[in-house]
């Protein structure tokens, strides 16, 4: 009787490391490079997209805390065209200026 062969486990050619079992459906590793070339594009962009929102959070938190901490209750962006405003759940809004406040 002949022996069965043991089936040879999958690995990440970028890491090398071993891929369990049905990870990858039934492209496997082989799938087409206009769908890799897109994954990259989108993992970049992700990527990119949370540093971004860790600076904006950073950016926000600290806004607020120096309106606190100086009794500021808005602040003109946009030379004057919309100010950014405390909200009551720690977070920025952005307010349009009333007509008054554009003539003075």
């Amino acid at each position: 009787m002949a022996k069965k062969k043991a089936a040879r486990k999958k690995t990440d050619p970028e890491t090398g490391k071993p891929i369990p079992e049905g990870q990858l459906g039934d492209w496997g590793l082989d799938v087409p490079e206009e769908v890799r070339e897109l994954a990259t594009i989108y993992d970049r962009a992700n990527t990119a997209k949370t540093k971004a929102t860790g600076k904006f959070n950073t950016a926000k938190t600290n806004l607020i805390v120096k309106m606190k901490e100086l009794g500021i209750e808005r602040c003109p962006v946009r030379e004057g065209k919309k100010f950014l405003v405390p909200t009551t759940t720690d977070g920025i809004a952005y307010e349009t200026p009333k007509k008054e406040d554009v003539d003075e």
